[in-house]
């Protein structure tokens, strides 16, 4: 009888916290050209089928991501509730490299002054 509790209370446990809501904050490429993006190394890109290249500049290593047009990747996680706040980018700096412009973003504040809503859940920093 102890071990039908148990099981039971941690499988209503578990229901409470799977029902939390997660919703992915991307960038994404917008332009006709690619573009490649660069964090620092303890940044985390939610990469999909994207492959991570260092790059050395001015003595400091960067990872690296090369995006196409029309392409995304995912900078950080909103969860449990429905407006991104700076703890939920997960990169501290973002420096994103145009065919004739480059975009420094630096700290999470910066990055998130860049994210706009597209729809409910749905939180993005568009290049265009």
């Amino acid at each position: 009888m102890k071990y039908i509790t148990i099981c039971l209370t941690a499988l209503l446990l578990f229901g409470f916290i799977s029902c939390d809501p997660t919703h992915s904050i991307r960038l994404e490429n917008m332009t006709n050209d690619t573009i490649k993006v660069l964090t620092d190394l303890n940044g985390k890109f939610g990469l999909g089928q994207h492959k991570i290249s260092l790059i050395e500049l001015h003595g400091i290593t960067y990872k690296s991501v090369t995006l196409d047009s029309s392409d995304f990747i995912t900078i950080g996680d909103i969860v449990a509730r429905y407006d991104p706040r700076p703890s939920d980018i997960s990169v501290d700096r973002l420096e994103i490299w145009l065919k004739n412009d480059t975009i420094s973003l630096i700290g999470k504040n910066a990055i998130i002054s860049m994210i706009s809503k597209k729809s409910r859940g749905d939180w993005r920093l568009t290049i265009k």
